[in-house]
């Protein structure tokens, strides 16, 4: 009898045993399991928060402001909450698997787990990983959390159902209101729009005061403002800064997509190895307040509406290429001058001189050339007519001809002398041309020193 009882309890404590091994590596397992908004460590040591999930086996995590990459879910970890309660043997706790949560001692401590006993029974004993542990305060906070939870429940219900027609609206502002929710609505920006929301966040706020204490249910998706209910009070009651922000954020993308268009341009004439740079590219370079105006008034003006002016760092990446190409004119342009052109023809000549005022105020025409002595020819095709599988062309041979020239000029505000290309046409009329006129002058100069 005392053999088969020993048999008996030695099997016990082997089914003990497995019990414990499968519970803990359940644990184990609820511990990699990631939820959108978590503070996860990844493979680097750095930490981050988890954006998106993607296939139930990668994350997308945030790592900075401007800094998102994925990785897979088992080389994430979760980061360390500094919130979480710290044990050591010998200290009173509540475990989650402790029966009709007795409170227990902590008898000893192995890695991530520990040996809790409650009860001076032998086999009164249990583990448990640390990070499911409580002290008895805070497992008592808990509970009451629970109970305000089953209260919350139904006064939540009714003001979803009553705050619905708002649900657009609230995604729409999610983000100017609190950066960690994401903006999932499109709109159209203009005044009506944005007085209809001042009107609808206002009828919003006043159907709030019948919900004061409104929470947003436990382990909602921290980026999902839709099931964060709690906050849409929150962002009615704040609805002038909201919609304040909402202009600059409108401003930051607007302004933001313009930089990155000029940083192309900029990058473009870096590029150009001849050092031909464009009157557009002049502009930002030498007369910074017209080209803001053209180019970034409509952002500008957002930022104006919330109170606010354009952010330094926004325009960082576009003033260090606009210093880039500055720095290389100033140390090129010394090293460039002026080369007579070949030929010359003095009434021409004159034309151009004469058009180039009118396109750049207070421009100095220094010196003036042409490129070839005699007028260039070139036929003229146009369509006259087409049907089913055709179209009909029409190609009058030598029908406009041109005269190159080239002229140093001196633009006001701007460092150095430059050299321009300018064209003068003539247009055949039956078996004469016309008189000739400036046909173009040239959107581009290459920076010299000037004489």
């Amino acid at each position: 009898m005392k053999n088969t009882k020993l048999t008996i309890l030695t099997g016990r404590k082997y089914l003990v045993a497995a019990l414990l091994m499968f519970a803990l590596t359940a644990f184990a397992a609820a511990q990699n399991t990631f939820r959108i908004g978590d503070a996860v460590t990844v493979p680097d040591g750095r930490t981050g928060k988890i954006e998106s999930i993607k296939n139930q086996e990668m994350a997308k995590v945030k790592l900075g402001e401007n800094e998102s990459q994925y990785f897979m879910l088992q080389d994430l970890k979760k980061a360390a909450d500094p919130s979480m309660e710290t044990f050591r043997v010998g200290d009173t706790v509540v475990s989650p698997s402790s029966p009709k949560g007795v409170p227990g001692r902590i008898e000893a401590i192995n890695g991530n787990s520990a040996k809790i006993r409650f009860g001076p029974g032998k086999y009164e004993f249990l583990y448990d990983l640390l990070a499911n542990l409580k002290s008895p305060r805070a497992a008592a906070a808990e509970r009451d959390q629970q109970k305000g939870e089953l209260r919350q429940k139904p006064i939540r219900a009714q003001f979803e159902d009553e705050a619905r027609p708002f649900a657009i609206l609230v995604r729409t502002l999610a983000h100017a209101y609190d950066p960690k929710f994401r903006q999932d609505a499109s709109f159209q920006d203009t005044p009506a729009t944005y007085e209809k929301w001042r009107r609808d966040l206002e009828s919003l706020h006043v159907l709030c005061q019948k919900y004061p204490n409104l929470t947003s249910r436990p382990g909602a998706d921290a980026d999902n403002i839709s099931q964060n209910v709690g906050d849409w009070c929150k962002l009615a009651e704040q609805r002038t800064s909201v919609l304040a922000k909402m202009k600059s954020t409108v401003g930051e993308l607007q302004v933001g997509r313009e930089a990155s268009r000029w940083q192309l341009h900029l990058n473009e004439a870096l590029r150009n190895r001849d050092g031909a740079v464009k009157d557009e590219i002049q502009t930002l370079l030498y007369n910074r307040s017209d080209w803001e105006q053209k180019e970034l008034g409509t952002g500008k003006q957002k930022f104006t509406e919330a109170g606010e002016t354009i952010p330094p760092a926004l325009l960082a990446p576009l003033n260090a290429k606009i210093e880039e190409l500055r720095t290389r004119i100033d140390n090129e342009a010394p090293t460039r001058s002026w080369t007579e052109p070949p030929y010359s023809d003095a009434a021409l000549e004159a034309m151009a001189r004469k058009a180039y005022p009118a396109k750049f105020p207070g421009i100095k025409v220094l010196k003036t050339g042409m490129t070839y002595t005699t007028w260039k020819a070139f036929d003229d095709t146009s369509l006259v007519g087409q049907g089913t599988g055709y179209k009909v062309y029409r190609t009058e041979f030598d029908k406009n001809r041109y005269k190159n020239g080239k002229a140093l000029v001196k633009l006001p505000n701007q460092p150095f002398c430059q050299i321009r290309n300018f064209s003068l046409q003539q247009t055949r009329t039956g078996a004469s041309y016309s008189a000739a006129r400036v046909a173009g002058l040239g959107d581009k100069g290459i920076f010299v020193k000037c004489p």
